[in-house]
């Protein structure tokens, strides 16, 4: 079952002084994201307002455990769980937490974002068809629900997954403050405790995978907030940044060819540390040299920012 409900409050709006921004699969855990995020346990959360042109501040959140973000297709998964993984997976993120392997499979359409499984700590999650996270378009007050069964370690359980576009404003971590950012709620119901909602409040901007991340229940909260996130390819008005390195693997030197006359780029590694940096000058529009010699030999991932639009390609240094 699926159904939309539409803001039909928006027509009575009056002008804000922000555009209200539209989500789209452009705004939430786009492939080939990378970064870090810290996860801090609050003993209380209090829920955000809604509506249009908000301010929220959490920059009082101390620091927790930082975790990588990296979002890639699962056949890049380390082994066992590059294979075997739920049908539909387009994206997943793997992290090793003290011993402890923690995968998460996602799906990602034009329509729809979800998570298809999970698997930390000995307890295996499988959702059918998925947890719906955001569904594509959605403007202020829209919402979407799906029916959910959620098997927990080989048992099924019958659940509701309903998420609203509660509003869009200016939100404040520990890393810094963020304009124009869409806060996504999410409320799970499940068929074995009616009435009892357990409700999730994320943060979206584009080139994150999240800003902010809150999950609330009984026994406390769970807030998890980007700390290095790197951007994807498109700003929040989908303009894009037109870039081409080669050589793709390279040894002492990547080239970095665009039209753009100046841009700075970025090098991070795959745990999403920044390692290298530079201002660029392109006014000769030559291929512009990325000397990888103090580099050691792995993954990396180039990010390259022009007038606020951001892309980023990954590379691999011999």
């Amino acid at each position: 079952m699926k159904k939309r409900l539409l803001g039909l409050f928006l027509t009575a709006i009056a002008f804000t002084a922000a555009a209200q921004p539209q989500l789209t699969g452009n705004w939430c855990f786009q492939l080939g994201v990378t970064g870090s995020n810290v996860v801090y346990g609050a003993p209380s959360f209090t829920v955000p307002s809604g509506g249009a042109n908000q301010t929220w501040n959490y920059s009082n959140l101390t620091t927790g455990t930082t975790l990588p973000v990296n979002l890639m297709p699962p056949a890049q998964l380390p082994a066992p769980y590059n294979t075997g993984y739920p049908a539909g997976t387009t994206q997943a993120t793997y992290n090793d937490v003290n011993g402890d392997d923690q995968v998460m499979y996602m799906k990602k359409t034009s329509s729809s974002y979800g998570i298809l499984g999970l698997s930390a700590s000995g307890v295996t999650l499988e959702y059918s068809p998925q947890l719906l996270e955001a569904s594509f378009p959605m403007n202020l007050g829209d919402s979407d629900t799906e029916d959910c069964v959620i098997t927990v370690n080989g048992t099924d359980i019958d659940a509701t997954q309903t998420v609203t576009y509660m509003g869009y404003g200016t939100l404040t971590t520990p890393t810094g403050t963020y304009q124009n950012c869409i806060l996504i709620r999410g409320d799970q119901e499940y068929d074995l405790n009616p009435g009892t909602i357990a409700s999730t409040y994320t943060w979206y901007k584009p080139g994150f995978a999240f800003l902010l991340r809150a999950a609330a229940g009984n026994g406390g909260s769970t807030i998890s907030y980007a700390n290095s996130t790197i951007p994807t390819s498109v700003d929040e008005n989908g303009v894009a940044v037109s870039i081409d390195a080669f050589p793709n693997p390279a040894t002492d030197v990547l080239f970095v060819s665009s039209p753009l006359a100046k841009y700075s780029l970025k090098v991070y590694s795959a745990t999403g540390a920044l390692v290298a940096e530079e201002d660029v000058d392109n006014s000769d529009k030559k291929a512009y040299a990325v000397d990888l010699n103090s580099l050691s030999p792995g993954m990396y991932l180039l990010n390259v920012n022009a007038n606020g639009a951001t892309t980023a390609k990954r590379f691999v240094k011999l």
